[in-house]
């Protein structure tokens, strides 16, 4: 069971004090009724068996069934819009899962009808399940990524800023543990979500000053590699006109890689795809001392 609690925190996994994976058992709509404009409301009473406790504790327990009447809205009008209520836009058909977060101290029954969110079960059980896995394992963090790496095609934006909250002290300071998360974003198989949320979570924190220089240097290194991975071509544009600038304007190219000259030289291949200022930019930085190739 995930044990790490923090009030506050960005990270959903952290600032949960709740974490159900639930199933659909029934189902019993009442009529849609007008709401706010443009919005209508119903009430829904749900039965949901607890299919596993992530985080928590209430009087009901795994395999238990659970009665609640939670609030659905939608949207009266053809224009897409945030609704309010975590339960509006869930399927409740028998037999959906979900994982809901909760915040409280309140009964199981309350704690499921006003949740924090609630998403489905693909898009959140890979993710805590990592975080699970380290307080029940009492996993080191080098295992907790190897985990991560092999179930990259899975993972969504809670594992990365649960990752970056509860570990990045550690791996912004330590470059050997910061090479477990390069790795992590390096991997061909990782979600666009979660190599978004690793990249601006990592470049925001390094831009705050929180990273040791071995840390940046390592971290603009990924950036190139992320260039030449057709997996993360999506983020090509990005990284050339918005993560790298700032980064190679405090660090020279000989430092960055400094015992990594072949690494230098497949750098200034990938940057010879790109155009713009930016790119002009960079391949001068890149060609501003010559690599001592080893």
């Amino acid at each position: 069971m995930i044990e790490y609690f923090v009030s506050g925190s960005p990270s959903l996994i952290v600032r949960a004090t709740h974490v159900f994976l639930v199933q659909v058992l029934s189902a019993q709509p009442g009529p849609w009724a007008a709401d706010v404009e443009p919005t209508e409301k119903r009430a829904v009473d749900l039965s949901l068996r607890i299919e596993r406790m992530f985080k928590g504790e209430t009087e009901r327990a795994a395999g238990d069934t659970v009665k609640t009447t939670v609030e659905q809205w939608r949207g009266t009008i053809s224009r897409t819009f945030k609704l309010p209520g975590p339960w509006s836009g869930a399927s409740l058909e028998p037999g959906t899962r979900y994982v809901v977060f909760a915040a409280g101290d309140g009964a199981a029954a309350e704690l499921l009808r006003v949740p924090t969110l609630v998403l489905p079960e693909s898009q959140a059980v890979p993710d805590v399940e990592l975080a699970d896995e380290e307080d029940s394992e009492t996993l080191p963090l080098a295992a907790v990524l190897e985990k991560a790496i092999g179930v990259a095609d899975r993972l969504g934006f809670l594992f990365t800023d649960y990752l970056l909250e509860r570990h990045g002290a550690t791996v912004l300071s330590i470059p050997k543990q910061f090479e477990h998360v390069a790795r992590l974003l390096e991997s061909p198989k990782l979600t666009n979500v979660a190599r978004n949320g690793l990249l601006h979570g990592l470049a925001s924190a390094i831009d705050q000053g929180r990273a040791v220089a071995a840390v940046e240097d390592r971290f603009i290194r990924a950036l190139f590699r992320l260039l030449a991975l057709p997996e993360a071509g999506p983020f090509a544009n990005n990284i050339v006109d918005v993560y790298l600038p700032g980064r190679i304007a405090r660090r020279t190219a000989r430092l960055v890689f400094r015992s990594a000259a072949q690494e230098r030289v497949r750098a200034q291949q990938s940057m010879s795809k790109h155009a713009g200022s930016h790119a002009d930019a960079i391949r001068e930085w890149l060609a501003r001392e010559p690599p001592e190739l080893k």
